[in-house]
This record gives C-alpha cells, structure tokens and sequence, in this order.
C-alpha cells in the first residue's frame, strides 16, 4: 500500500507541467541556460565569440552571456530569413555594466541589430543602441536615407540594471517597450527589407564605419513572427525564473525524500517500540503469573495455618475434660470450616460471607476465655455487602492477632469492634479497634503460647502482592492508642481495599 502511494507520488511529480512562454508566432529564443548558446526553438547554435556564461537576473548560474564591450566579443545569431520577418517583435534583457567609447563612428553602443541594405549609412533594418549622448535606449528601423525612424526611451537608462527591452513592427508602425511599459510609438508606412546575407548580431555593430560595442550582459532573446500586444509584453517581462519549476521540482524530490526516510525512521522505531511493548507485556504478564503463585503459597500457608490453631483451641478442651465446650466448640468450628471451605474455590469473596465467616470465628474465639469478649461488626448504609467482593482471609489475621495479642492477656472487660464504610467511590475501608494490651506490652510480656501467629511482615506481604497483581494500591495503618498518662487503651488498625464489585 504504501509502496502504491510513493510510485503514484513520484509519476505526478513527473508529469507536473514545466512553465514554458506561449509559442504562438515564436521564431527563436536564445535563453542561455547551462551555457548552451543554442536557438531553443529550432536547437541552431549561436556564434558567440570572446563571451562569458554568467548569471543571469534571477541568480541561476551559466544562464546569462557577458560581453566584454571589444570588437571581439559578441554574439552573431546567423543569416536565417526566419530571424527576420517583415512584420515582427524582438525582445532582449541587457544589463549596461557601463558605457563604451572605444570604436568610432557614431556614439552609441549597439545592443541588437540587422541590415536592410549594403552599405554603413542608413542600414538598420531593425536596431537597439544605447545612446552614449542622450544616455538612452533608442530603437529604429531603416527603408532608406530619407526614411528612417528613432524610437528613445522617455528617462535616462540606469546602469547596473536589468532591462528589457521589445520591439515591434509592422508596415504601418514602429512600437517600443521599456520593462513592460510602452515607451513611444510611431508611424512607419513602409515594409521591412532585409539584406539577406547580413547576420543579426548582438553587442557589436559589425560596420567599418560605425564600429561600437558593448560592455554588459544579454539573456532570453526572443523573436516573433508578428506583433506583441501591450498584455503580451507584460507578460513576457513578468516572465518568471524558467527554473523555477526545476528549483521546485528539486526541493519537493529532496522533502519527499526526507519524508520517506522520516516514515521509514518511523516505522522502525514503531517496530521497535511494538516489539519492546510486546516484549514487555509478556514480561508483565509472567511477572504476574509468578505474583498469582507467590500470592498463592501466601494464601495456602494461611488455610493450614488457620485450621491448626482451630484445632489447637479443640485439643485444650479435650484435655481439660471439657466435653461440653469441646463439642459446641467443634460443632461451631465445622461450620466455619464448611463455610471457608465453600469459598475457597475463588480468590474473591462477598462481603457478606466475609462478615459470616469473621462472625463465625470471634463465636468459637470467644469459646476459649472464661467471661469471653464482646464483638461487632457494622456496615455503612451505601454498602452493598452482596457485590463487593473483597480478596478471601484478608480481615482475619487482623483479628486473629487483635484477640491473641491483645484481649487474651487482658483482665476485665474485652471488646472487639470491626467497622466497614466506603470513604471514596472505590475504596473500602475496615477499621479493626480493640481495647487490650497494646502491642508494646504484649511485646514487653513476651507473650509466648503453642499458638502461632501471623506477624505483621506476613501480612504486609500479601498486601503488596494484592498490589501488584491488581495493580491498584491496598494500604494498612496501624495505630496505638493511649490515654494521658500513656497507659494503653488498645489498637486500631486500618486496612484499604480497593472496591470490587461482583461479575
């Protein structure tokens, strides 16, 4: 697809239309371009003795001939009849660098000119000269020495400037131009003759007796086989930089270029960064494959972990001879053991079956202590406990430690209180108080028993995994409380979960 595209690019830029003057009644032009000194229209080459290729007025190199202002620079164009029509126009651009006395005869310095007749007096069959007296451009045109016209231009002619200069004529008038303006008109009633064995020369007048030269440049010589309008001559003055389509055609090739080589970076790097992506993705997705499992062994250690300490707290009744407790013990323990059981097919469970199953524990707990220990569990009202679904065993071992690790070694009056809210659109806050020891006193007692715990790291552990894995943040924050005089009053620990709703 891409490749279609290009190829159509570059066959449109190839069949982009190149600029080219209307050829209507266009005998010969002579644009120089490249240093060619050729007739474009018919491919003849020019004679230019002692000339230079130089710049021409739109700055392109080699465009533009510079003659030296001695008998040995010039231009001749040739004897062709089709460079001299009876009725015609001629046009050239000169740029005088300065005047030239050299030669002798009469005090002008030719810039274009032909014969209509043998002889040095009166011969111009058509003619521009630079006035070395009036400072002008005149043009003229000869039938004979009682029929002769002038034509000079209205203000004096610049120096080291570009001008262009066009001659029209027919057999009932002689028209002049200066850079795209009419300069002076006049009647001439006769027709052009030509001396056919005369050449046309540019920059020297070719003649014993009037022999002058000139010292500037000349380009885009232009004759026609009939008279230009006024509209036709603006034209070909504003006539823009025949390279200008080259210059354009050259700068888009070099942008499209870039632009290819832009796509093709681009499309590399796009590659690259698809494979890296690709790559990464896989990575991420094995690295949470291996969380999954970490996660897993977390929560297997947890089940067992669970269980023995239920058993455990069986085992002392039995061996008190406590028969009553024992069985209403394991009645309740069974209970909560099918119900964990029932759930542990999935990673998440209910709010709902988490309160059961937290209810169900703090009952059989409560069986261990002589007096045992008040517990609550509430829920804000915007808490559909139905389809929340929280990761399993998550608030237990928070409990389990704020029972064994505070009420236990308590004397008196034991609480628990276990509070769920939503404190964001998508967080879950259970905040987990208690009034026993406090953990530096039951760190300080060095609280020792048969019954094993899960330490804190443990579960700070399971929260970063549940981190990762889900990519969303579950926090805990503990605090411990104490009165004025420092005395403890008790924990209150803060767990956040993110809020997931039932599938």
């Amino acid at each position: 697809m891409t490749r279609n595209i290009i190829f159509f690019i570059f066959s449109c830029l190839i069949h982009i239309p190149v600029f080219t003057q209307n050829a209507n009644g266009l005998i010969a032009r002579y644009s120089f371009n490249k240093g060619q000194a050729i007739d474009d229209v018919s491919g003849n080459a020019v004679d230019a003795v002692g000339v230079l290729f130089v710049n021409d007025r739109f700055g392109n190199s080699e465009s533009a001939c510079l003659l030296n202002g001695s008998r040995n620079s010039y231009l001749n164009l040739g004897t062709d009849a089709r460079l001299k029509p009876h009725t015609g126009s001629i046009a050239i651009w000169v740029y005088i660098l300065d005047e030239v006395y050299a030669g002798k005869g009469y005090g002008c310095n030719p810039i274009f000119l032909t014969k209509s007749r043998p002889g040095d007096d009166f011969f111009e069959a058509y003619s521009a000269i630079y006035s070395l007296e009036t400072k002008r451009i005149s043009v003229g045109a000869t039938q004979s020495d009682s029929n002769q016209l002038s034509l000079v231009s209205r203000e004096v002619t610049s120096l080291g400037k570009w001008h262009h200069v066009v001659m029209t004529y027919s057999d009932s008038e002689i028209v002049m131009y200066l850079n795209g303006v009419l300069e002076n008109r006049s009647s001439k009633n006769f027709r052009t003759q030509f001396l056919a064995s005369d050449s046309v020369m540019i920059g020297y007048s070719a003649n014993e007796k009037n022999n002058r030269y000139l010292f500037g440049m000349v380009d885009d010589i232009a004759i026609y086989s009939h008279v230009l309008t006024a509209d036709e001559v603006y034209d070909l003055y504003n006539e823009p930089d025949p390279n200008k389509w080259r210059i354009f055609m050259k700068w888009l090739l070099m942008m499209l270029l870039l632009l290819v080589c832009i796509w093709v970076i681009v499309k590399i790097f796009t590659r690259k960064i698809k494979l890296q992506l690709m790559r990464e993705k896989e990575k991420n997705f094995i690295q949470s494959k291996l969380y999954e499992m970490e996660m897993r062994v977390v929560k297997a250690q947890m089940n067992p972990h669970f269980i023995f300490n239920a058993m455990n707290s069986i085992q002392q009744f039995v061996l008190s001879n406590d028969s009553e407790n024992a069985n209403n013990y394991l009645i309740r323990f069974s209970r909560l053991l099918r119900k964990t059981l029932e759930s542990n097919t999935d990673e998440t469970i209910s709010l709902a079956n988490e309160i059961d199953i937290l209810e169900k524990y703090m009952e059989i707990e409560a069986l261990r202590f002589s007096g045992g220990f008040r517990f609550s569990v509430t829920c804000g009202e915007r808490i559909d406990k139905q389809t929340i679904m929280i990761p399993q065993l998550l608030i237990q071992p928070f409990v389990e430690n704020a029972i064994w690790h505070g009420l236990v070694p308590k004397i008196g009056d034991k609480v628990i209180t276990i509070i769920f809210e939503l404190i964001e659109s998508e967080v879950l806050q259970c905040t987990i108080d208690d009034n026993g020891i406090g953990r530096t006193a039951a760190q300080e007692a060095k609280i020792t028993s048969s019954r094993k715990s899960l330490g804190i790291p443990f579960i700070q552990q399971r929260l970063e995994l549940l981190s990762k894995v889900s990519g969303k943040v579950y926090s805990m924050h503990i605090t411990d409380k104490v009165d004025i005089q420092q005395k403890s009053l008790g924990t209150t620990i803060i767990l956040r979960v993110p809020l997931h709703q039932k599938k």
